[in-house]
């Protein structure tokens, strides 16, 4: 497939996920890849937020997902659902006009069941690249020699791996010499100003001028550690106030009506504001402006970036980060921008809050910002797929 050079490639954006950082992943990084000189199409759910995105065409085809009770019936819609975005983006390539398939993220869960019309694709000379967000996959689904076939199977029609720093990337085997493996940085999440400010939010939620407010901002989920945090509360001064924003998470996560239960058995649910929805964009600015710290406290299984992070770095506001090896922990333990907990516990989590707030204390974000740019991010993303192309 020699591409012609003077035409732009054209690249169909499969973007599975539709909420959370994978979804805002996907918004700011197919306008840069537009400003770079691609021509994208995104192919998504129904229910994407983001379909008016400059420059970008869109293919709304996907059906929203659907909450499931029982756990047969998940795996089972699973892998219905896999299947039908694998032949939708089977029937787009064969119908022409796209040069490179770019997935917003890897899952090889029963790739088996759903990987065929992908490797058809692939057979009729469409190239594939991936953003893994999390490439150690080490949560294992079933015996580790299914484990191990599901990843191969899912990467068996990849070409190109883009990750976020060099961490290790579980191939289920040694790694294939097809694939090419591209570091990329992790770009801002650029907000539009705050519209209420600082003062009004924080007198609306009742915080104090003198309080220092910790934001959890995001999907509620286990993996966040917001009952460890409410009980380092205990130990840390009244004014040390807690801000959780975003909606429940699906599925077995704990509720947030758990974590409120948890803060009036500990005494500090009086210091804590609950805002249970999805945030709309035009609060995100305020929300974070009202907020002196925020937290991206994570058990050791998460090894991805975080978009978060960048939200806040966009800010200006310090993080209290803890996780596994990968782009996260990179990120804060080396630009001053907060503080890395590598023992995550009441203890440690109490002293770095005490550490952040302390008053004097600097940061400078504008480092991290120069050096995780979508323009740097699109133009090796060009570059690998412009390669790509002209090379078949």
């Amino acid at each position: 497939m020699k591409s012609n050079t003077s035409t732009k490639a054209r690249v169909l954006y499969c973007a599975e996920a539709s909420s959370g950082g994978i979804a805002e992943y996907v918004k700011f990084h197919s306008l840069a890849l537009v400003e770079s000189g691609l021509a994208v199409t995104i192919l998504c759910r129904e229910d994407y937020p983001h379909k008016k995105i400059p420059g970008v065409s869109f293919v709304a085809e996907l059906p929203a997902k659907q909450k499931k009770a029982s756990s047969l019936m998940r795996v089972l819609d699973y892998i219905s659902d896999s299947r039908t975005i694998s032949r939708k983006v089977l029937d787009l390539v064969t119908g022409g006009g796209y040069d490179y398939v770019l997935l917003d993220c890897f899952r090889e869960y029963l790739s088996p069941f759903w990987v065929g019309p992908l490797k058809k694709a692939r057979a009729k000379g469409i190239r594939f690249g991936v953003v893994a967000h999390d490439p150690v996959r080490d949560f294992v689904v079933g015996p580790h020699w299914w484990h191990s076939l599901s990843i191969r199977m899912a990467y068996s029609f990849i070409d190109d791996v883009y990750v976020h720093d060099s961490s290790r990337i579980d191939f289920g085997r040694s790694h294939p010499e097809t694939i090419r493996i591209h570091e990329i940085p992790h770009g801002p999440y650029e907000i539009s100003p705050p519209i209420k400010g600082r003062e009004i939010v924080r007198e609306e939620m009742g915080f104090q001028k003198d309080d220092q407010v910790c934001l959890s901002f995001g999907q509620i989920r286990d993996g966040k550690n917001l009952d460890l945090f409410l009980r380092a509360m205990t130990s840390l001064p009244e004014s040390v106030k807690l801000l959780v924003a975003g909606k429940s998470d699906s599925g077995s996560q704990k509720t947030p009506e758990y974590y409120q239960n948890e803060a009036r058995e500990r005494g500090v649910d009086a210091r804590c504001q609950w805002l249970i929805k999805y945030i709309n964009e035009d609060e995100i600015a305020d929300l974070f402006a009202a907020s002196d710290l925020v937290l991206l406290t994570y058990s050791k299984a998460f090894v991805s970036a975080s978009g978060v992070l960048n939200i806040a770095v966009e800010c200006a506001k310090p993080v209290l980060a803890s996780g596994g090896a990968g782009p996260l922990k990179t990120a804060v333990s080396n630009y001053p921008i907060g503080e890395w907990i590598e023992d995550l516990n009441e203890e440690s989590v109490a002293s770095a809050v005490t550490s952040l707030l302390k008053p004097g204390r600097e940061f400078h974000f504008a480092e991290y910002a120069d050096d995780h740019s979508w323009k740097r991010n699109a133009a090796t993303v060009k570059d690998a797929i412009v390669r790509k192309t002209d090379e078949d």
